[in-house]
């Protein structure tokens, strides 16, 4: 349909809508005329039957036989459309009869005007005397149907010739715009090969043509201007260019040398953590008070849980962020090597997510602390199926949960609350992390720290 002219458009949508039109209106009518034909045959026959009922009922209660038969043939004469008159009496035999009942037409009396029939009562006594069957002809209603049918032939023959003449109209017009599209279409202004003069009809075809050739004249005289405008913009866009891929050169070179310096930085941290905790461990081991030597070889395991962090920031691509779920596997296995522990169970549940430095470094020793205190204090030799889990995970309304906890016997939760391990645990996620921290006794003890929804941004 897309690639139909306009004129053919035209034309096909006139054609449509006026055999729609003509059809709607010729089929209301012709429906119009066959109900009051309908109509009026049914009061007729209706009419007929009311009328002949009670002379026939007087007739046979005064035993007027021949009188009956000679009113029934008078009204059959007067009557053409009348084909079969039938009287029976109670017991259903026939008293009187004109003409043959035709079976067949009995199937096709759809409308109900061709088949009556009306019990005879005595309008004295109101005593049933019998039945009158009537049966009318429908030729009359087969002669309209056929002049409806060659009327609305006659109709729509008188449309399409109509039709035809303002096709002709209508393409006589459309011939001297395609004339003008097919100019417009070759037209271009630098060879200024428009070919029309201008019209000297009035009407709005030639409105149009003027309009047209008016406009070109615009456009062939502006068209030296645009091209010098569009030379103009060019060169500038071609000098905007160049300075913006120069200034993304040195964007990139800048980001480049920031990605070197970062991983440079956080090799150095890691470098000088791992020297202090190698220092640590040097001295850790000329001191013989358990006390001292217990004090430094935790601060020594901090030490390593942060240098990870710059670790982990070193090797990855995204240098501003750490992945926790890989870096809170790598941290527990290292305390596993590092207490050497038997018989014991890691549970690490933690969902994809990402941490800066500064929220990864207090979260790591957070997790560091409290591993390390289950793993050193929440079981004695008589536990089995020594078990330590790790959960941090999001909550439905956006708060962030941290849970560390183990199925060991327990803990003086008021001994807990004052030692140093809490205290910096309680630093670290209350102040520098704004989260909120419980600790209580579950089958084990257990550390939980809920975040507000801003802890992950």
């Amino acid at each position: 349909m897309r690639n139909l002219s306009i004129e053919l458009k035209i034309i096909i949508g006139i054609i449509l809508f006026t055999t729609f039109i003509v059809s709607v209106e010729r089929y209301q009518l012709s429906q119009n005329i066959i109900e009051q034909f309908i109509e009026s045959k049914r009061s007729k026959n209706n009419l007929l039957i009311e009328t002949i009922t009670p002379i026939i009922a007087l007739n046979i209660s005064l035993g007027l036989n021949d009188a009956n038969k000679e009113y029934l043939d008078y009204i059959a004469k007067q009557n053409p459309d009348l084909e079969f008159i039938k009287i029976t009496d109670l017991n259903s035999d026939v008293t009187y009869s004109y003409g043959e009942k035709d079976r067949r037409k009995y199937k096709e009396d759809k409308h109900q005007i061709i088949f009556y029939s009306k019990n005879i009562i005595d309008s004295i006594s109101k005593n049933a005397l019998g039945t009158i069957y009537l049966h009318f002809s429908d030729i009359d209603y087969q002669t309209l149907l056929l002049k409806n049918k060659k009327t609305t032939l006659q109709i729509f023959l008188i449309t399409f010739i109509l039709l035809a003449i303002f096709i002709i109209i209508i393409k006589k017009e459309f011939k001297h715009l395609k004339r003008l599209s097919e100019n417009v279409l070759a037209y271009d202004p630098k060879l200024n090969n428009f070919t029309l003069t201008p019209s000297t009809r009035l009407d709005e075809v030639g409105v149009i043509h003027n309009a047209v050739i008016s406009m070109v004249e615009r456009i062939h005289s502006n068209s030296k201007l645009l091209d010098e405008t569009n030379t103009l913009l060019e060169i500038k866009v071609q000098n905007r260019t160049k300075n913006l891929d120069e200034k993304n050169q040195l964007l990139s070179n800048e980001i480049r040398n920031k990605n070197v310096l970062l991983k440079e930085l956080y090799h150095r941290v890691k470098n000088n953590l791992q020297i202090i905790s190698g220092l640590l461990s040097l001295q850790s081991r000329r001191i013989k008070d358990e006390t001292t030597k217990s004090i430094f070889d935790e601060t020594n395991q901090r030490i390593k849980a942060m240098a990870m962090i710059h670790e982990k920031l070193y090797h990855s691509s995204d240098l501003e962020a750490v992945d926790m779920q890989v870096y809170t596997l790598e941290l527990v296995e290292n305390l596993r090597q590092t207490f050497q522990t038997k018989n014991l169970t890691f549970e690490i549940v933690c969902e994809n997510f990402k941490l800066d430095l500064e929220k990864a470094v207090p979260m790591g020793l957070i997790i560091n602390e409290v591993v390390t205190n289950s793993i050193k204090y929440a079981f004695d030799d008589s536990c089995e199926n020594k078990i330590i889990s790790v959960k941090m995970y999001m909550l439905k309304e956006n708060s962030f949960i941290l849970e560390v906890f183990d199925n060991g016997k327990g803990a003086d939760l008021k001994a807990v609350n004052e030692g140093f391990g809490f205290k910096l645990i309680e630093s670290l996620a209350s102040y520098q992390l704004k989260g909120i921290i419980s600790c209580f006794n579950q089958n084990g003890l257990h550390h939980k720290i809920i975040f507000s929804k801003e802890f992950l941004r």
